[in-house]
């Protein structure tokens, strides 16, 4: 018995001395806190950077839709002022033939108003002679021989007759047709002076809005045309009450000196927009492209708005679920020690022990279970989260398809109008010209049809493009017949977008010139150099330049557009003339990379 009771001592001690340990290590309320902010902390850090990496891409997406307006907004400016260049030399085309007509030249005026008349009917205009003291003798929209007022001073016959030049006047209510015109004095000069001016006019609302009418643009974009007073010659939407009216004050600090411009400005009727200019090059007029701010501005916070509002919302929640989480934890590490303490210090029996054992086991089956409804939960969450940004990404690519092919077929169309006007036109320098100005509007369209088409919307595989441009080229260019041909070697690289626009506009206009001063194969060489540089070697097999030429003081829109070109991107431009034959070499550097899908 003595050695039994010694035993039963000695095991209790060893058990006191456990239970000691124990309860001397059980959580205080520091402790407890800092397992709290330790869940917190963690959360925190993998919820931040998936927050962030969302609302930046957010953020690119919403940047690249308003590159892509703001381009849609200068591309639609340029574009209608080129189209109403493009009538108002088809008018003064017109007049000229008209002015050397012979029943005017001997004094036949009856005859004369005829011809006029039938002109203005074909153009849709409204002629007047008047004598160089503004004596008005005829106009086409009353009867001939009918007494008229004296030519207004607006329509600026007294500068053509003193400068013996064509002149473009501001907005004139007319005399005679009691309609906003815009009027071309053209002077009829003979022995060196100004025996007649024929006075064309043109209905605003007629032919400018005509224009405005013919392309297709959003809604909620405004279009309008200021003559050099910044009246309003034309607009869209059309309301013929703001004719004649002065522009809104904002802008004209907008509009400067500059062929083409962006600012912010309002329309006539207050709506602040954002204001893109082009001007005209055959008269002092402007066009304006008004596109409302929320239209610009709207797309950044309609884009980035939601991912703050979604990541706002799951880091709230993920941080009370850390803190429920980490509190429930502590408070069964303190159960188990308040336990451990009571079991010790002999205040609980052996059948009290077996409850609070059963009771502590039932407590934390619940709450693992609840603990991995939570996770479920917010596991769920997460893979909402990321199929969204999965989708929003899929939506931006979309988008810039989308736009990029609305802008080729426009700028197709465009191409069209220009080609079907080449063929229509009898002056050889109309024709080389308007087939000129369709080639270039088909190399920007190439680049927004590779965009649309490839694997990404920002750059482009040159090339394949410089391949498909030569085709292009040869095709419209080249007549079967002629057996002539276009040759490319190009290296397969990858280039951003914007490069690839001027590089096939250079290549427009040096193919263009070597197949109209050159002979034989026209050959297409573009690569990168050892130190990185790209250069463009375009060669025929002609005679090659006179000796001493030097491109950038050429006479021609061809050689100024490329010299142009190759300044704005820091590179240059020789013409070889160590070699018999036609051979212009161009170097400038390029951001390029391979293309690792060939």
């Amino acid at each position: 018995m003595t050695a039994f009771v010694s035993n039963d001592s000695s095991a209790e001690t060893a058990s006191d001395t456990d239970l000691s340990k124990l309860t001397d290590t059980a959580p205080n309320s520091r402790a407890t806190i800092g397992v709290r902010w330790f869940l917190i902390a963690a959360v925190v850090l993998m919820v931040i950077p998936a927050w962030s990496f969302a609302a930046y891409v957010s953020w690119q997406y919403a940047v690249t839709k308003r590159q892509v307006i703001e381009a849609a907004g200068r591309s639609t400016a340029r574009t209608v002022a080129s189209a109403i260049d493009f009538r108002l030399n088809s008018v003064e085309a017109a007049m000229a033939t008209l002015s050397m007509s012979a029943a005017l030249r001997g004094g036949d005026i009856a005859t004369f108003y005829r011809d006029a008349d039938a002109l203005a009917k074909t153009q849709r205009v409204v002629v007047a002679l008047a004598s160089p003291s503004g004596e008005q003798i005829f106009n086409t929209n009353a009867p001939f021989g009918q007494a008229l007022p004296p030519t207004a001073p607006e329509a600026r016959f007294a500068e053509a007759v003193a400068t013996q030049k064509i002149q473009f006047s501001n907005m004139i209510f007319g005399n005679v047709t009691k309609r906003w015109l815009v009027t071309i004095a053209v002077p009829v000069v003979r022995d060196n002076l100004v025996d007649h001016v024929l006075i064309v006019g043109l209905d605003t609302v007629l032919h400018l809005g005509e224009v405005l009418a013919g392309f297709d643009m959003p809604a909620t974009w405004t279009v309008a045309i200021l003559d050099e007073a910044n009246a309003i010659a034309a607009r869209r939407p059309f309301q013929e009450r703001f004719i004649g009216q002065t522009a809104h004050p904002d802008v004209y600090g907008v509009i400067t000196a500059a062929e083409d411009g962006s600012g912010r400005g309002k329309t006539i009727t207050g709506e602040p927009v954002q204001i893109y200019y082009a001007r005209l090059r055959r008269a002092p007029w402007t066009t304006l492209v008004g596109i409302p701010e929320a239209d610009v501005d709207g797309s950044v916070s309609a884009a980035v708005t939601p991912v703050i509002m979604i990541g706002i919302l799951v880091l709230l929640t993920s941080l009370l679920t850390a803190w429920t989480l980490g509190r429930r934890f502590t408070d069964q590490l303190v159960l188990i020690a308040n336990y451990a303490s009571a079991f010790r210090s002999g205040q609980g029996s052996n059948q009290g022990s077996s409850q609070v054992v059963a009771q502590s086991s039932a407590n934390r089956i619940t709450e693992l279970a609840e603990l991995a409804t939570t996770l479920q939960t917010a596991s769920d969450e997460r893979t909402r989260y990321e199929q969204r940004l999965k989708g929003l990404l899929a939506d931006k690519d979309m988008l810039m398809q989308e736009v990029h092919h609305r802008v080729k077929n426009s700028l197709q169309l465009v191409r069209g109008v220009l080609s079907l006007q080449a063929r229509n036109a009898d002056e050889p320098g109309t024709k080389t010209a308007l087939l000129a100005a369709a080639s270039r509007i088909m190399t920007v369209a190439d680049v927004h049809q590779h965009l649309y088409q490839g694997h990404s919307t920002a750059e482009i595989n040159v090339g394949r493009y410089v391949t498909d441009l030569a085709a292009n080229l040869a095709t419209s260019l080249l007549p079967a017949e002629t057996g002539r041909r276009i040759v490319v070697d190009a290296d397969n690289m990858i280039w951003p977008s914007e490069k690839v626009t001027t590089l096939g506009l250079i290549i427009t206009e040096l193919v263009t010139n070597a197949i109209k001063y050159g002979d034989g194969t026209v050959t297409v060489l573009l690569k990168v150099e050892a130190d990185g540089q790209a250069q463009l070697v375009v060669e025929d097999e002609g005679s090659g330049f006179p000796e001493g030429f030097n491109l950038g003081q050429g006479s021609g829109l061809g050689s100024k557009l490329v010299t142009s070109l190759v300044r704005s991107e820091e590179g240059s431009v020789m013409i070889d003339q160590s070699v018999p034959f036609g051979r212009v070499v161009l170097t400038f550097m390029s951001a390029w990379r391979n293309d690792e899908r060939d």
